[in-house]
């Protein structure tokens, strides 16, 4: 399940969308011979420079670098669960460093239109650690099927836990302190 990298999503362009595009990237197959994508390998989002990105789960930032020419500033979160990662590129501002732990609906970057673009834009991609990169699609599956949470509701989410855990707190001080019982 993942949370939306947008707080208002607008799709543009879809996985796998226009083929005939996508031609004219290669990759090498399991015997070394050079294969074109079968088309576009993440999901792109409508979205003005600086918008804030967020992470669409928990995991650990395993690349946040502009030293890709196509994706130009990109993030990479790498979840050890379910052994997958997301791609989020074409960052005007990247907020987080490698190494780090974040949730879903953090705040990671700002989008922008780096790298290899017609404008401004979020794409974002979903690797599953099983399939094979060779699948066409980089590696890349559809995960908008994954979507359950907007970052509005993962928010409330946590004030509320936060919430519940400080009543939790102040009724144990009081109970210990015997103004309650």
């Amino acid at each position: 399940e993942l949370c939306h990298p947008l707080e208002n999503i607008f799709v543009t362009q879809k996985f796998g969308g226009h083929p005939a595009y996508y031609k004219q990237y290669k990759y090498k197959d399991a015997y070394n011979n050079i294969k074109s994508s079968l088309g576009h390998s993440g999901i792109d989002f409508r979205c003005a420079v600086g918008t804030p990105v967020y992470a669409m789960h928990d995991g650990v930032i395993i690349k946040a670098s502009g030293d890709n020419p196509a994706y130009g500033n990109q993030v990479r979160i790498q979840d050890g669960v379910n052994h997958y990662q997301t791609i989020y590129a074409h960052l005007s501002s990247m907020l987080v460093h490698c190494g780090q732990t974040v949730l879903m609906g953090q705040l990671i970057g700002l989008s922008g239109k780096s790298g290899i673009c017609d404008g401004p834009h979020l794409h974002a991609s979903y690797r599953s650690n099983e399939t094979p990169y060779t699948n066409g699609y980089f590696g890349c599956t559809d995960f908008f099927p994954l979507f359950r949470y907007t970052v509005e509701e993962i928010t409330k989410q946590r004030r509320e836990a936060r919430q519940g855990v400080k009543r939790e707190v102040v009724k144990a001080y009081l109970k210990k302190y015997n103004f309650i019982k």
